[in-house]
């Protein structure tokens, strides 16, 4: 395959928290520390749409917590993007909405994709004209790059889950490329919004981790006093970023293992959290 990964986009150091419950937990009591956004993940049956239920698109700047939800029978996570400056101008040049001309620029970039599960294209050939069409439509999102910044990761239905993280002001777009059964992306099937984030300061503090993840190319995933059984909040820390072959970075999941020594399984979820192969993010994670 062609390397056209290092223009892809740049990757900062991102740093973000997580709460988890382990069984037992109770409720952490800090929701008074920190800004708060409650997130519901839908389902649409008689359209077949995928949704976010967002209680506050126009946050307060600074520490952030989002309360996600999967209310829907399908697997859900929810990636915040940073709008660049250069993506908003061509927006405005565009004479569109934000949310309008990252849709047409950057998620139906990737429509060719279907195709490519229906065996038209290669990976390479797909790679390809995806690259193209993006330089094409949205050259922003390549140079100077849309910032992934965290959010809530994959979250089984019925689940919650709980990501901070520290938003700048500035305009956001929220999105989740889960597929359908179709291989239809969620982010073309509803799950793409707009967060503007306000000048005005929550004035949150930052969560009081008692746990502490390093990732690095390098290094792996390094593990600093082990979470233990109740609630638990753990810091991650990105000691470098570097773009994959599936075009991202480094990020943390968390996944329950009935077997910590079934090799089969971790090699299964592995197979599946990449959206290039053809069961990659559908619907609903190995059992």
């Amino acid at each position: 395959m062609k390397n056209h990964f290092g223009i892809f986009m740049k990757i900062p150091v991102v740093l973000l928290a997580f709460s988890i419950a382990l069984p037992g937990a109770a409720e952490s009591g800090d929701e008074a520390k920190s800004s708060v956004v409650e997130v519901v993940a839908v389902h649409e049956h008689e359209s077949n749409r995928h949704l976010f239920r967002i209680s506050d698109d126009e946050p307060p700047s600074g520490w952030t917590r989002f309360r996600f939800t999967n209310a829907s029978p399908v697997d859900h996570f929810m990636l915040i993007w940073r709008y660049p400056e250069e993506g908003i101008a061509a927006a405005r040049e565009a004479d569109q909405p934000l949310l309008e001309h990252w849709y047409d620029s950057v998620a139906m970039s990737f429509e060719g994709f279907v195709d490519y599960l229906d065996g038209k294209y290669t990976l390479e050939e797909f790679t390809d004209k995806l690259v193209n069409a993006l330089e094409s439509n949205a050259p922003w999102f390549l140079d100077p790059g849309a910032v992934p910044t965290g959010g809530p990761g994959f979250t089984a239905p019925g689940r919650t889950s709980t990501t901070t993280v520290f938003l700048e002001a500035g305009d956001y777009i929220v999105e989740c490329y889960v597929r359908d059964e179709n291989g239809v992306f969620h982010t073309e099937a509803g799950m793409l919004d707009h967060l503007k984030v306000s000048d005005d300061e929550s004035g949150a503090a930052k969560p009081e981790a008692g746990s502490r993840v390093t990732i690095s190319s390098e290094g792996g995933i390094v593990v600093e006093a082990p979470p233990v059984a109740g609630s638990n909040t753990i810091e991650i820390h990105y000691r470098n970023q570097i773009v994959h072959p599936h075009f991202l970075g480094h990020n943390v999941q968390l996944v329950r293992l009935q077997d910590k020594a079934d090799g089969e399984a971790l090699e299964a979820i592995a197979k599946w959290m990449d959206w290039r192969n053809p069961e990659g993010l559908v619907n609903r994670a190995p059992a």
